[in-house]
C-alpha cells in the first residue's frame, strides 16, 4: 500500500470516528404520528437487515412485541442510528461493522433480555397484544 492510500484510509478512519451520525431519538418528544412512522421504520430495518444478519444472535432476546415496551424501543432505536452511522455510507468502516457486531448489539441484547423475558410466541406480549414481526 502506497503512503497516499495508507493516509487516505487512515483519513476514512478518523472521519468514521468523529462521524457522530444521526441523532438520538427521544421518544418522550415524539407526535403521534412521528411515533408511528419511526416504529414503522425500525420494523422495516428489523426486517430486512437485522434478522437475516443477526437473527440467531436475537432469538429468545428480542420479541415481535418488542414495539410494546419502550425502554426496547429506544435501544432498536439507538442500534438503527448507529447501524446507518456505520453501514449507510459507501464504505462502511470495518472498525464500526467490528464494533457493532462485538460491542455494541450484544449489550443492548443483554439489556433487551430481561425486559422482554416474560413475553413469548406461544402466550403473547407481557405488556399487551401485539401481532408479532415477521423472523422473530
Amino acid at each position: 500500500m502506497t503512503d497516499q492510500a495508507m493516509q487516505a484510509a487512515s483519513l476514512r478512519r478518523l472521519a468514521d470516528e468523529l462521524d457522530p451520525g444521526p441523532a438520538a431519538v427521544d421518544w418522550t418528544r415524539l407526535t403521534p404520528d412521528q411515533d408511528a412512522e419511526l416504529r414503522t421504520e425500525l420494523i422495516k430495518w428489523i426486517e430486512t437487515k437485522l434478522v437475516p444478519m443477526y437473527g440467531e444472535y436475537l432469538d429468545q432476546r428480542l420479541r415481535g412485541c418488542w414495539r410494546n415496551h419502550p425502554a426496547v424501543c429506544t435501544e432498536i432505536g439507538q442500534l438503527h442510528a448507529e447501524w446507518s452511522r456505520i453501514f449507510d455510507r459507501d464504505q462502511p468502516s470495518l472498525a464500526g461493522a467490528l464494533s457493532f457486531s462485538d460491542r455494541l448489539l450484544p449489550a443492548a441484547l443483554g439489556r433487551i433480555a430481561p425486559l422482554m423475558a416474560n413475553c413469548n410466541r406461544a402466550q403473547g406480549c407481557a405488556t399487551a397484544r401485539q401481532p408479532a414481526i415477521s423472523g422473530l
